[in-house]
């Protein structure tokens, strides 16, 4: 017959696993609040972290946005100038270089005729592609002399139309008044008008 003895009370009683709930216990009560400590100081440092950068990226803001506003505002004077110097090189595109015409027109002007009046002006229109140009015209006023005077005139309208500093800029040249002058009827008085072709603005 076998018998057994415990010479231990039952509360003074050991498990031989090495792992118990009550160590388990023992652990979580420490290692919990250790971690819970520990994550808490990590979102505490990012906060911290997070409202330096916060800090220095408005200090950057600060310096930076003057300088924005200073840059805008020269962008928008740059557009401004640019848009000046675009209707500056539009209207030099668009103008005509007079001296050559008068130098040929005082070379070959016939000696009968008198010049009197020399008037250009200028209208802005549209032309058949929509673009805005200028046209130009030249009204001469003058006194056309001696038996030949209706030659002359017709000589000058000729001119105007042939010569190379007028044929590829004058669209039509007309005598649109011509008669005996009041003063000296052996003389002619006569208006010619020469419409140029039109300079676009580009």
């Amino acid at each position: 017959m076998n018998l057994r003895a415990d010479l231990i009370f039952a509360n003074e009683q050991r498990s031989a696993s090495m792992v118990s709930m009550r160590s388990i216990t023992r652990v979580a009560s420490i290692v919990g609040p250790a971690a819970a400590a520990i994550l808490i100081a990590f979102i505490v440092m990012n906060a911290i972290a997070l409202a330096g950068r916060v800090k220095t990226a408005n200090k950057e803001w600060m310096s930076v946005e003057p300088r924005k506003e200073q840059a805008l505002k020269v962008l928008h004077a740059g557009k401004i100038n640019d848009g000046i110097l675009a209707e500056i090189e539009a209207w030099k595109h668009s103008s005509t270089d007079w001296s050559p015409q008068l130098t040929s027109l005082q070379k070959s002007i016939n000696p009968n005729i008198q010049i009197r009046s020399m008037r250009i002006s200028q209208v802005l229109n549209q032309t058949d592609k929509g673009f805005t140009a200028r046209t130009f015209s030249m009204t001469l006023s003058g006194t056309a002399v001696g038996g030949e005077a209706e030659e002359a005139v017709e000589g000058l309208q000729k001119h105007f139309i042939e010569d190379d500093a007028f044929k590829e800029l004058v669209a039509s040249a007309k005598i649109p008044s011509y008669g005996a002058d009041p003063d000296n009827k052996a003389n002619r008085v006569f208006e010619l008008e020469c419409e140029y072709n039109p300079s676009a603005f580009e």
